[in-house]
């Protein structure tokens, strides 16, 4: 149960890293970016079952230095700003808190996460604004342009 919760977390929590985020919009890694991706998560979780199989808990040090060096090699992304730390130790204190039975504020953030996407999946898209090309300023015409 704790295992399932942080595998969950884990992800999100690397899905909201906002430099992992526009990696995969922007598509950073090429076109097999999302395959690295996948590549990444899966490394990452495999190193965390391994811990949690020796009941040791995650070092933040070594979740950053694998972050910096994927980010660099397949992604093409040198890390500067500190993000890789904040989510390093944000992953690792999640799997504490998961390996210990505390799951309330995981349970709440992967809920939170869920509804969140499901908000964003039923939201309506704006339909495109219709300008005229002989009105561009939006206006009646009072103003911008050349005489």
């Amino acid at each position: 149960k704790g295992w399932e919760a942080f595998r969950v977390a884990s992800q999100i929590m690397l899905e909201r890293w906002g430099v992992m985020s526009l990696a995969l919009e922007q598509e950073f890694g090429g076109p097999s970016t999302a395959a690295k991706y996948e590549h990444l998560v899966d490394d990452m979780l495999l190193n965390c079952d391994e811990q949690w199989a020796k009941k040791k808990l995650l070092q933040p040090e070594s979740l950053d230095e694998f972050f910096m060096e994927a980010m660099e090699s397949d992604f093409n992304t040198r890390i500067a700003d500190g993000s890789s730390w904040a989510i390093a130790k944000e992953i690792a204190n999640c799997f504490a808190a998961c390996a210990h039975g505390d799951l309330a504020d995981t349970h709440a953030m992967i809920k939170e996460a869920l509804a969140a996407k499901e908000a964003a999946r039923h939201k309506p898209k704006p339909k495109p604004r219709r300008v005229d090309s002989d009105d561009e300023d939006g206006e009646d015409g009072a103003g911008g342009g050349t005489a």
